[in-house]
């Protein structure tokens, strides 16, 4: 059984590229234009197209109903590819852009990066305690109450124990 050949993207010079996107193209109106420009006006209107496509309130309903049919989580989006495939785009670039309040799993807690600065200004050394948020944020209570606005938005769910099992051996 033969392989398939799979397309090779190798990257050229800087030079050699400056050169392809100078060649000179007709235009239908008898003017001339450049491969650069051809593709800077292509990148424009896709650009544009895509943009469009993001503000459309039943594009939005088309891309949950197309994450149900295919049973996906996650950030999506309907683009305009440089074929000119329209395409649903499932949590790649989008989930880049999101700024996260808290950290995934940290219990509604501040930054560490945040915490650290409160613990500067304070004057209070957390080198030793790492990246263990709940101990810096008890070590930080003393110095300023300012941090602990109440319990955590969220907690984590608490493990619950039964009753033992009885000591009772079963036959084999």
């Amino acid at each position: 059984m033969t392989r398939k050949r799979t397309p090779v993207e190798v990257p050229i010079t800087d030079s050699l590229r400056e050169a392809v996107l100078d060649i000179a193209v007709s235009q239908p109106d008898g003017g001339v234009t450049s491969v650069g420009m051809l593709l800077q006006t292509a990148s424009e209107a896709i650009a544009k197209a895509n943009e469009a496509l993001a503000d459309n309130g039943l594009v939005n309903l088309a891309i949950k109903d197309r994450m149900r049919g295919h049973r996906r989580r996650g950030n999506a989006n309907i683009v305009v590819n440089a074929n000119g495939d329209v395409v649903l785009r499932i949590g790649d670039e989008m989930a880049k852009n999101i700024s996260h309040t808290t950290a995934p799993g940290g219990a509604g807690l501040p930054s560490l990066t945040r915490l650290r600065e409160i613990a500067d200004k304070a004057g209070v050394d957390i080198s030793d305690l790492g990246r263990r948020k709940r101990e810096i944020m008890r070590r930080l209570e003393g110095s300023e109450p300012a941090i602990s606005d109440g319990p955590p938005a969220r907690l984590r769910d608490e493990v619950r124990t039964s009753t033992p099992l009885p000591d009772i051996k079963l036959p084999r």
